[in-house]
């Protein structure tokens, strides 16, 4: 009996540990296939534990005369083949076969399905490279028309101003042509009556000469006796007029009292100074000076300018018993109509 169970434990398939090992790691990475798996190996195996527990189990139970009986009939003919009699438990292997084809394919879908992903990715990845490079490619081409854009620009406004800088040379050189002309109609024109001059005789010479001395004594006997109307302007120069020796000096200003005052300092302290450097160098100080210097000054002006109205009004007095209102000093000549009478 124990000869038996032996030979028919030999032939009963079990998995080894290296099949169980990769059982084990297909069934970790499929989660929902591992559960379909365990929950199939669990079951599978129950059955077979329950049924190769039943045979073992009548085994042992077995009547021994029957079996003695029946065995000796039967292997006196011929030999038990047990591989016959194992058919019933090759369900295990098969069903590890089918659930390692299951993984397998598992695996296989998995790899698919990721393949599948990455596939999806790569055409996202592609289409958005293609739309970011025509983007690109647009906002190169938007540059390059507003470059071009403005180099015409440009080079129209360059254009333009050679053309207007020709225009004004051109212009530039026609007023100065036109002026040579008109000078060297002149210059003929004073060769002619220098030459006529110098042709006349002396006879007729004369005769201009007292012409123009004459007419000139009649200008400077009109111009002592006349008087130019009020709020009109003189022009041409004043002729400098005789100073009365008699009439008072006229007041001085604050600046005039401060330079007599610092014009020696300036000189001890500078030697080397001419004139004008030292009224630089007094107005430069009077800039910089306190305002209590500038008020000592301003006060020695005012004082004069007292003593110069009482001397004016006796003055005038003596000149002209009538009393007759103070005439206001007379306003400083524009220098735009000092040479109006050389015309």
């Amino acid at each position: 009996m124990s000869d038996n169970r032996a030979a028919w434990e030999g032939n009963m398939w079990w998995p080894n540990a290296d099949q169980q090992q990769m059982l084990q790691q297909m069934q970790n990475q499929q989660q929902q296939q591992q559960q379909n798996a365990e929950t199939a190996i669990s079951s599978s195996s129950q059955t077979a534990h329950n049924q190769l527990f039943s045979y073992k189990m009548a085994s042992a139970f077995e009547n021994t005369n029957t079996s003695n009986s029946n065995a000796s009939n039967q292997y006196s003919n011929a030999g038990l083949d047990y591989n016959q009699q194992g058919h019933w438990w090759n369900y295990q292997q098969q069903q590890a076969q089918d659930l390692q084809s299951s993984a397998l394919q598992g695996l296989q879908n998995m790899s698919n399905q990721q393949q599948q992903t990455m596939q999806q990715n790569q055409v996202h990845q592609d289409t958005q490279s293609r739309q970011d490079e025509a983007q690109r490619q647009e906002v190169t081409r938007q540059h390059q028309e507003a470059v071009h854009r403005q180099q015409q620009d440009e080079y129209r406004l360059h254009q333009e101003a050679i053309e207007h800088h020709r225009q004004a040379i051109a212009e530039a050189q026609a007023r100065h042509h036109q002026l040579q002309q008109q000078t060297h109609q002149l210059q003929h024109q004073l060769q002619q009556r220098n030459n006529h001059h110098q042709t006349m005789l002396d006879k007729e010479k004369k005769r201009f000469h007292e012409m123009a001395e004459t007419d000139k004594k009649r200008y400077d006997t009109e111009m002592q006796s006349y008087t130019p109307p009020k709020g009109e302007k003189q022009r041409g120069k004043k002729r400098k007029q005789i100073k009365d020796p008699n009439a008072p000096k006229r007041s001085l200003s604050a600046f005039f009292w401060f330079s007599n005052d610092e014009r020696g300092k300036v000189k001890a302290q500078n030697p080397e100074y001419g004139v004008g450097d030292i009224a630089k160098e007094l107005g430069r100080r009077w800039a910089d000076a306190d305002p209590e210097v500038r008020s000592k000054f301003e006060a020695l002006a005012d004082k004069d300018k007292i003593r110069y109205e009482k001397e004016m009004t006796a003055y005038k007095k003596k000149l002209n018993p009538v009393v007759q209102p103070p005439v206001p000093e007379e306003e400083p000549e524009d220098e735009d109509d000092g040479d109006d009478d050389d015309e």
